[in-house]
């Protein structure tokens, strides 16, 4: 890992500003030597098994000429049948001191296989959770009844006590501090952790129930930390190596905003700044590409988390319009800290410390006085157009 972010492009900016050439390779000149030490260790001990069966085996192979050379004198064994036997021997000793150096690999292989098995099962394999999966139509509502989760190898629950109803048509905004729990829950909600059973239901379905590959068909997402593909445009959007161009001209024409260049649609370039003659993009380029992708798979249910962090006010009050109007039926979730998103949402939640202690509209929690408009209060908000100019999102509040 040390070793990738010195030939890493995007660390190569700060790596140069922050002058940290010298502290990454002493890092790396400390692990390499940890991982040369027990290199050496494994070495020893495939030499010394090496060894063992190299001096063994000459030991061994003189007994049996014993044995078998008695026999044939004895003309209890033919000429053939000794040189048979002996060619036999032979191979299986050459066999033996091959199969020694890897007795080592075999154990690494072992030990991650149970890692990898333990993986799976929590994560993917169904009958971890019930021996009933089920299929599910188009997911109409989500349910969540007294939810707690912690990760593992943690003592504290991240989510604790959390009850939440989502409906068709619901924009769902959830808002909190940092660490207080919102994008756990985004992820809970997308199926991304396992969690127990009869905690979170799709269509009154147990999770635990549901086949993920179904369930992940109905989900589309932007989290923080999205992937920039190596791609040309419409492969980026698409994630399909063969898509007809008029497919997607409806939706390109919708959000051509999202779009560097609606004409790069139809271009084999690459993007992005890991392959000579790719076309490099600003990170609020990317993250257009990416809410661009997540919206042309037009899924029951949408998670943006911090997705419009790079937008400026102008594009995302466009976003968010388009949002309203294309999704109607469907389920958006949204996790920001930029409030005056809360303004398009038809509930607002606010998590703290794993719970969450308020929600309702945007006007109704203004009315309590509580966490959210302190909240609001704290933030100096900007000026956000709308179809009759600039307004003072202020004065909304």
């Amino acid at each position: 890992m040390y070793a990738e972010y010195f030939t890493k492009s995007e660390a190569q900016k700060e790596l140069l500003i922050f002058s940290m050439k010298d502290y990454l390779l002493s890092k790396w000149l400390r692990l390499t030597q940890i991982v040369t030490k027990l290199e050496l260790a494994h070495k020893k001990k495939d030499i010394s098994s090496a060894t063992l069966v190299s001096m063994l085996g000459p030991l061994g192979y003189m007994v049996v000429q014993f044995v078998l050379l008695t026999d044939v004198f004895n003309k209890s064994l033919t000429i053939g049948q000794y040189m048979a036997l002996i060619t036999t021997i032979g191979m299986l000793e050459g066999s033996f001191i091959s199969l020694a150096p890897t007795i080592g690999k075999l154990k690494a292989m072992n030990a991650m296989k149970v890692k990898l098995n333990l993986f799976y099962k929590k994560y993917i394999d169904q009958e971890y959770y019930s021996e009933t999966v089920e299929e599910i139509s188009p997911i109409n509502f989500i349910e969540i009844n007294n939810l707690f989760f912690k990760y593992p190898h943690s003592t504290n629950y991240s989510l604790k006590n959390i009850n939440l109803s989502i409906n068709p048509g619901d924009i769902l905004v959830i808002v909190g501090e940092n660490g207080s729990g919102k994008s756990t829950l985004a992820k809970i909600i997308l199926g991304l952790h396992g969690i127990q059973n009869g905690q979170l239901f799709y269509n009154g379905v147990d999770i635990n129930n549901i086949e993920r590959g179904k369930l992940f068909s109905n989900m589309s997402v932007v989290t923080q930390d999205y992937l920039k593909y190596p791609f040309p445009l419409l492969e980026n959007i698409t994630l399909e190596a063969d898509v007809k161009l008029e497919m997607v001209e409806e939706f390109c024409a919708r959000f051509n905003y999202l779009l560097p260049d609606q004409k790069d649609l139809i271009s084999d370039c690459l993007l992005g700044i890991d392959y000579e003659g790719s076309r490099q993009l600003s990170g609020g380029q990317w993250q257009r590409i990416a809410i661009a992708r997540a919206l042309y798979k037009d899924s029951r249910i949408l998670v943006l988390d911090e997705a419009t962090s790079a937008m400026d006010p102008e594009t995302e009050s466009k976003l968010m319009k388009d949002i309203v109007e294309t999704r109607e039926k469907k389920i958006t979730i949204i996790v920001s800290h930029r409030l005056h998103i809360a303004l398009y949402a038809s509930k607002i939640i606010v998590v703290q410390n794993g719970e969450i202690v308020e929600h309702g509209t945007h006007m109704e929690l203004m009315d309590n006085k509580g966490k959210y408009y302190n909240m609001v209060q704290s933030q100096t908000y900007q000026k956000e157009e709308n179809q009759d100019g600039y307004r003072d999102i202020q004065r909304v509040i």
